[in-house]
């Protein structure tokens, strides 16, 4: 197997790579939950490595946790990683902003264009002039075609494909409608009700909320907001309880988790163990004494 067929397919599927050298390395998956469902995404690291990275980085430190959709355009966009919610479900709730690192490079130029189609994860701007990215991510819930995507085609970087729970996005995309022209009780777009924040967010009605009310107070509503919880398929090995290595790893519930090992670089991969993910972290044992192993879990769509 040469390079260029391992990294084809790579591209097919979703894996982590362990003690696996850098031109082997493998794209992260990312799972989004939300209370329509989960959605997991590709993070393109072949392509987008500083991207993929900034991500991460902001998951791992916990700058996204508790995060929500702060913009919803049906048939266009949906947006997050600019707040989140402190002492979420308690009385003295209230919304923060995501601590933005270092603003990254736009890397177009080094893994090319990748259109915005739909149920694509892209970063967004900070700033519409400098475009500097940091840590506002979207996804794209239209086929790019519109003016907004192709006066900025690789303005906004595609960094994520998504492989599974595509129609969680096309549920969202359609389940919620402006207050302002409909009355209704559930999966409203509203207004922001908090002059402090930014301009293009306050008085909009771009803001999802899964439960609506005009009385309710501003914790209240915090409690209804459209919630984009964010986990990575983490893959860890240590000994294992009786010998050999514990492969662990956040399985992804009723796909096919595939643990698989190589001897060799180019790799030659074979099957240790598939099983039905639960959603559940999981665990596998190889009981080999061969110390000359690389192993990797890949998940099949």
């Amino acid at each position: 197997m040469n390079s260029d067929d391992v990294f084809s397919f790579l591209r097919q599927t979703c894996l982590c790579l362990l003690f696996a050298i850098p031109a082997f390395a493998a794209n992260p998956l990312a799972q989004f939950r939300t209370v329509f469902g989960t959605i997991e995404v590709e993070l393109l690291r072949d392509r987008r490595p500083e991207a993929v990275a900034n991500f991460i980085r902001y998951v791992e430190s916990g700058r996204y946790r508790d995060g929500f959709a702060h913009r919803l355009v049906p048939n266009l966009l949906l947006a997050g990683g600019c707040y989140g919610v402190t002492n979420r479900g308690l009385a003295d709730a209230n919304y923060s902003i995501v601590s933005a690192f270092p603003p990254i490079t736009n890397e177009v130029n080094l893994g090319g264009v990748i259109t915005n189609r739909f149920g694509t994860l892209a970063f967004g701007s900070v700033d519409t002039q400098a475009r500097p990215l940091a840590s506002e991510f979207f996804f794209s819930l239209s086929d790019a075609s519109g003016p907004f995507f192709t006066k900025y085609q690789g303005g906004f970087p595609v960094f994520g494909e998504i492989r599974g729970g595509l129609e969680v996005l096309q549920k969202i995309n359609g389940a919620f409608k402006p207050q302002r022209t409909i009355q209704v009780s559930t999966n409203a777009l509203v207004s922001i009700f908090d002059p402090a924040l930014p301009g293009y967010l306050y008085g909009t009605t771009q803001f999802p909320v899964t439960v609506f009310n005009p009385q309710f107070e501003f914790n209240e509503q915090l409690e209804h907001v459209l919630y984009l919880d964010i986990t990575l398929l983490n893959v860890a090995i240590r000994p294992g309880p009786e010998g050999g290595l514990a492969i662990e790893w956040d399985s992804v519930a009723g796909r096919p988790n595939v643990v698989e090992f190589t001897r060799t670089f180019p790799p030659n991969w074979e099957t240790l163990g598939r099983v039905t993910g639960t959603g559940a972290r999981m665990t596998l044992v190889d009981q080999s004494v061969d110390a000359g192993r690389f192993h990797r879990v890949r998940v099949e769509y």
